[in-house]
């Protein structure tokens, strides 16, 4: 009895849905095997998806089954594929990606020495992040987007089991494969997503058992997915970058991390501590104008939802300031992990200086320190406060080229 209330339980929830889908659109990835099949299956290995179609056609008594190529592993193909979609098609009610495939190295640059787990976990954190940012870019329109763990179903064997593992060691799966789902289990909580009436306006959600659950800590991260997607956008080429430089890729937290950042009431200094807080870390603005400063602070904290965002008096310009302000850090931090020089204000006092100090101590202490370019961003001081006001009507036209603070901020982020 109690195996097979195991059992029971380790198959998952069940799609009570009786709605009928009549006149709707349907495309599903990955649909010639596993948990997919209906309408406009979208497969790379088109003769395992004639042969799935054949076979749904069969059994539902419904003609309207199709065929269409699409490798999710190569962009060129679906861009050729939407373009194809948009074409011949006047609606589409649903879609449902069964993410898989490997990754295509030439249509994507990435390291070729990756981890296959780590980037299967990624992925899948990936594509939770994504619906959690495109449902809030699709706010007001009546589109909806959710993610959903399918549970795990013995398709094909080298799905479900990972490639590194020998094939000697894989016999001891055997004992497992009465407790994962068959591919019409795993099809429920897609068909639950699709189909149900109650779900008509509910979005970026994840479930799970045809159930809303709570997805991973990682997974609710807002400024992860806003970066995610923005990523995405460059990758599809939706967002030209060529002005504006590069953009810090990396999806590293900084939770229990203390973060110094100079000049961050404005500018640079202010996206850099925004996005560092985003990541969790306890960011110092160390600034010379309180008030300035408390407002970024507050705004801030209330884009990240992050408490941990504090305010130290320092000008740049005075070595007492500087002075003091290295006392009080040493009097009141534990640790320091990263500091970030912004130079920016010392452009008001010049001649200036700018020292980043060490000592040659630092030859092996793992504290490591680099220079940046941030690019010409269009901070509020960016042209040079000599330059009179009818020559700075001559940099209009440039204006478009320039940076924005978030993207002078990157290569900081970045280092």
């Amino acid at each position: 009895i109690g195996f097979v209330a195991l059992r029971r339980y380790c198959q998952g929830g069940t799609c009570r849905s009786i709605a009928r889908l009549d006149g709707k659109t349907v495309i599903i990835t990955g649909a010639n095997t596993g948990i997919g099949a209906r309408v406009i299956l979208a497969c790379r290995d088109i003769t395992k998806a004639e042969r799935a179609a054949q076979n749904i056609m069969k059994q539902t008594q419904n003609p309207n089954v199709e065929v269409r190529v699409l490798d999710l592993a190569s962009l060129s193909s679906v861009r050729s594929f939407a373009e194809n979609i948009k074409k011949t098609e006047d609606k589409l009610n649903i879609l449902i990606n069964n993410a898989g495939g490997k990754i295509n190295f030439d249509d994507i640059n990435l390291e070729k020495d990756y981890n296959p787990m780590e980037a299967y976990r990624q992925s899948k954190l990936a594509n939770v992040l994504f619906t959690k940012e495109l449902s809030r870019q699709l706010q007001g329109t009546n589109v909806t987007i959710n993610a959903l763990h399918p549970g795990v179903v013995k398709t094909e064997l080298v799905r479900y089991m990972p490639l590194t593992i020998p094939f000697f060691l894989r016999w001891l799966f055997i004992p497992f494969k009465p407790f994962l789902k068959s591919p019409k289990q795993g099809a429920q909580t897609s068909i639950y997503c699709a189909v149900a009436e109650e779900l008509e306006h509910v979005s970026g959600k994840y479930f799970s058992d045809c159930a809303v659950k709570e997805p991973d800590a990682c997974a609710k991260d807002d400024e992860a997915a806003k970066r995610l997607w923005t990523l995405s956008e460059e990758l599809v080429g939706l967002k030209k970058t060529e002005s504006s430089g590069g953009t810090c890729k990396s999806i590293a937290r900084l939770d229990g991390k203390t973060v110094i950042i100079t000049g961050a009431n404005t500018g640079i200094g202010r996206e850099t501590a925004l996005d560092l807080a985003g990541r969790g870390a306890r960011v110092i603005l160390a600034c010379r104008d309180i008030t300035k400063a408390e407002r970024a602070a507050q705004n801030i904290m209330k884009q990240t939802q992050n408490p941990n965002v504090e305010i130290r008096v320092l000008d740049l310009a005075s070595l007492s300031s500087v002075r003091s302000f290295a006392e009080k850090i040493k009097n009141t931090e534990e640790k320091l992990d990263i500091l970030i020089n912004n130079a920016d204000l010392l452009k008001k006092s010049a001649p200036s200086r700018i020292i980043n100090v060490s000592s040659m101590a630092h030859r092996g202490t793992n504290v490591t320190v680099n220079a940046l370019h941030p690019g010409i961003v269009k901070t509020e001081r960016y042209l040079p406060l000599t330059i009179p006001f009818f020559l700075r009507l001559l940099f209009i036209p440039f204006k478009p080229f320039l940076k924005s603070p978030k993207q002078g901020a990157q290569t900081s982020i970045y280092c």
